[in-house]
């Protein structure tokens, strides 16, 4: 194997990052402005892959997808018209109320928590960049979607830390698997108890 075709090992995990894009943020407004995110670097580890926000913008309108962007789909075995429908999927959110709410406590932390996966080139005030994103792409429409956050991030790249991303996913799998373990036993008494039915009689020899 050649130097060139193992640096692009990593590509393969940290390329998941575009379809887990939407279960963490969940079309866009495509022109970019002087402070917007023009490019995404997904990072691993070391390594890192970068895709441009135009890339990104003419795959979504007309499913074209560059060569580089074609080529990040196929390593993460992902369907493209899948990935295309999760980059323009809106989102309804009332932006007043998201300028509210995101300021609370409870809120804060988890944008500190996404922060830590989608943040800043020097990882700095990446909670409020999330919050500022979040605000600005539901104030026009109330709604956002993968790519409108990616478009209207305030800085011009938007960092994806691949490994984090992939330990949320994990934990966030182990805690939907436990939940339903945990929950197995009660919903089983409730539906014992719910059920009308008569079990059959045993016929008499």
């Amino acid at each position: 194997m050649t130097l060139v075709s193992q640096s692009l090992l990593p590509s393969r995990r940290l390329l998941l990052t575009l379809s887990l894009l939407g279960t963490l943020l969940g079309g866009a407004g495509i022109s970019p402005r002087a402070m917007a995110a023009e490019k995404i670097v997904f990072t691993y580890g070391l390594f890192g892959q970068s895709i441009t926000l135009a890339e990104l913008n003419r795959f979504a309108q007309t499913g074209v997808a560059s060569p580089k962007l074609q080529f990040f789909i196929q390593a993460a075995n992902q369907d493209p018209q899948t990935v295309r429908r999760t980059l323009n999927h809106p989102i309804p959110l009332d932006s007043k109320l998201m300028d509210r709410i995101l300021n609370f406590l409870p809120a804060e932390y988890a944008l500190y928590e996404v922060g830590q996966i989608l943040h800043t080139p020097a990882r700095e005030a990446n909670l409020q960049a999330l919050r500022s994103t979040i605000v600005l792409s539901t104030s026009d429409d109330g709604q956002v979607s993968a790519l409108e956050f990616i478009e209207k991030y305030p800085t011009r790249e938007l960092f994806i830390d691949g490994q984090k991303l992939q330990k949320t996913a994990k934990q966030v799998s182990r805690l939907v698997s436990g939940s339903r373990q945990t929950l197995a036993g009660p919903l089983g008494l409730i539906k014992s108890l719910l059920c009308n039915c008569q079990q059959p009689e045993t016929e008499q020899p």
